[in-house]
């Protein structure tokens, strides 16, 4: 139960008919729900989310104390020495903050191809005119041209210290041990 309850992220100990036997403090804390209601209720009970789509591949919302947020769900079953699946545990992880970098990041991405396509388009339409002797003024055609290539270099700068911004908005996330989990789960039982 101690290992439980120093892990930061919340973690559901259920048995083999998947009702919850145990869940830690972070759980309690941050699915406002106490040892007491969770204990003997199913995880789609305690969470209110269908147990496919939870222990599915794809991340999860669920409403905590703190409002919706996305999860991952780790699970691993609790296994007697005889070989017997006594139960499972399932560790939560929170990705709202990794899925909305993730967000940003695809914005800024597409406003950048956007801008890129606009910026080429001018600087290939004056170099054609330039080309073509469509112009009168080629002086000003090629000022058109260095400036939009300025524009473009100026984005790309601003574009790779926003990416260097975001992406170093990553926690520095710590991993379970799932096997202290499994193993502190199984001599508790």
């Amino acid at each position: 139960t101690t290992v439980l309850n120093e892990m930061s992220d919340p973690v559901f100990v259920l048995d083999r008919m998947e009702t919850v036997l145990r869940l830690n403090r972070a759980a309690e804390a941050t699915f406002d729900i106490s040892d007491r209601e969770g204990v003997g209720q199913s995880l789609e009970t305690a969470l209110g989310v269908d147990r496919d789509a939870l222990l599915g591949n794809e991340s999860v919302e669920l409403e905590t104390a703190d409002g919706l947020r996305q999860f991952e769900a780790a699970h691993s079953s609790i296994v007697e020495n005889s070989g017997a699946v006594r139960g499972k545990t399932v560790v939560l992880r929170d990705v709202t903050r990794r899925q909305t970098r993730r967000q940003r990041l695809q914005g800024l991405s597409r406003v950048l191809r956007h801008n890129l396509r606009n910026d080429m388009s001018v600087i290939q339409a004056q170099a054609e005119l330039i080309s073509d002797g469509g112009v009168d003024d080629p002086a000003e055609s090629a000022s058109k041209i260095y400036e939009k290539s300025e524009e473009l270099i100026s984005i790309s700068e601003r574009a790779r210290e926003a990416q260097r911004i975001l992406a170093s908005g990553t926690e520095g996330q710590g991993k379970a041990d799932v096997e202290a989990v499994v193993t502190s789960v199984q001599e508790d039982m």
